[in-house]
Parts: structure tokens; C-alpha cells; sequence
């Protein structure tokens, strides 16, 4: 748990007493969460979106992925701030969260999934402006994007659901390089960089449906 706002420590620490979760260490500096991750290994770090000296997101991100590869990094952000999710996904995010008041309903369920099923903890505001910023990439794109096949389809559908590669190819009776196959193909021809974004586009594709 990283952020330099000690009441926001204490909140994000309260919304998960009761979980299944377990906190096992917090930083007030970027610094100090690094060498907290090294020395810890968790599993998670909820990385506040800004620290004293860092410009920019993608900073502390890069930052604790150079010396913490093994961490999985959910940015946690304030409702009052400009929110750059997509930024943030492309620097290596697994996760985008804004802090609110009714986090101790939502936060731990939502971490828990993610652990089980690989299902990207984001709230659902910071899901409508990462769709927005992919619809408007895929219109500026216009024809250059192939459209996937019909299995590729299936495969986006199940990539939305959580599912990993595994999962994937046991629902589809294809091997697991198949179905690897299948999502880069997809990343290829939606011009998505990560499965975080497809995730995020098979929800919006079947929110019109």
C-alpha cells in the first residue's frame, strides 16, 4: 500500500480489514514502497497515482517495475484528479481505481477477483473513459483495422470475461498456443496494446449489443 496521504493509507487499509486480503506492508514515498516490494514480494501494490518529485503516472509505475517486476501495480486515484487510465495501462497498470467513500464494499471483492480470475480491478468511471479513448482511437484508424474472424470473436467475448489463455482454450477445445495465437492476432488488428484494453473493449462491444 504506497501513497503519500497518510489518511488515504488508513482508507484503502480499512476498505480491506475483513478480507480475505492481507496487507503486508505500506509506503509514504515511492522510495520506501520500492524497497518494501523488494524485500516483501507481494503479490499487489496499490500505487497512488502521484508522489512528490514524480511528474507523471507512468513514473511511479516504470519506477516500481524496474526494481519490483513480480508486482502486479493497480493505480489508485482521486475522484478530483484529471484521470489518465489509458496512460497509465500502457506504462505496465494492471489496474486503475478511483478512491471513494464507499470503497470498503467494493475494493476487496474487486481485488479478490482479479487474484482468482486475472479480471482487471478498474472502477466502472475509469472503464467508460478507457472505452471512450479506444472508440475514438478505432475511429481515427477507420480502415486500417482488420476485423476479427469469427472464432476471434469467441476468443474476445471470453478474454472479457476474465478468462486466461488456459481457460480460453479449454472452453474453445484448442491448445493454449492456439488460443495465445488468437489474442495476439486480436491485439494486431484492434491496434490494442495490452488484454487489459481488449477486456475492456469485449465489455463495451457487449454493452451495445
Amino acid at each position: 500500500m504506497a501513497d503519500p496521504d497518510p489518511l488515504a493509507r488508513s482508507v484503502l487499509i480499512d476498505a480491506l480489514v475483513g478480507s480475505r486480503l492481507q496487507v503486508v506492508g505500506e509506503a509514504e514515498t515511492l522510495a520506501a514502497a520500492v524497497e518494501a516490494a523488494r524485500d516483501l514480494s507481494p503479490r499487489l501494490v496499490l500505487l497512488a497515482a502521484a508522489f512528490p518529485g514524480l511528474t507523471t503516472t507512468q513514473e511511479a509505475i516504470r519506477e516500481m517495475h524496474q526494481w519490483a517486476p513480480g508486482c502486479a501495480v493497480v493505480i489508485t486515484e482521486l475522484p478530483s484528479a484529471d484521470l489518465d487510465p489509458v496512460t497509465a495501462f500502457h506504462a505496465g497498470a494492471a489496474g486503475y481505481v478511483v478512491k471513494d467513500g464507499d470503497m470498503g464494499r467494493w475494493l476487496a471483492p474487486m481485488l479478490r477477483r482479479y487474484a482468482r480470475d486475472g479480471v482487471a480491478p478498474i472502477t466502472p468511471g475509469v472503464s467508460d473513459e478507457v472505452i471512450k479513448e479506444l472508440q475514438e482511437a478505432r475511429t481515427i484508424i477507420g480502415s486500417d483495422v482488420t476485423e476479427p474472424s469469427d472464432r476471434e470473436v469467441e476468443v474476445l467475448d471470453l478474454i472479457g470475461t476474465g478468462l486466461t489463455n488456459r481457460e480460453i482454450a479449454q472452453a474453445l477445445g484448442v491448445s493454449s498456443s492456439t488460443a495465445k495465437t488468437h489474442v495476439h492476432n486480436l491485439l494486431r488488428k484492434l491496434q490494442l496494446s495490452n488484454r487489459v484494453q481488449l477486456a475492456l473493449y469485449a465489455r463495451a462491444q457487449n454493452r451495445k449489443e
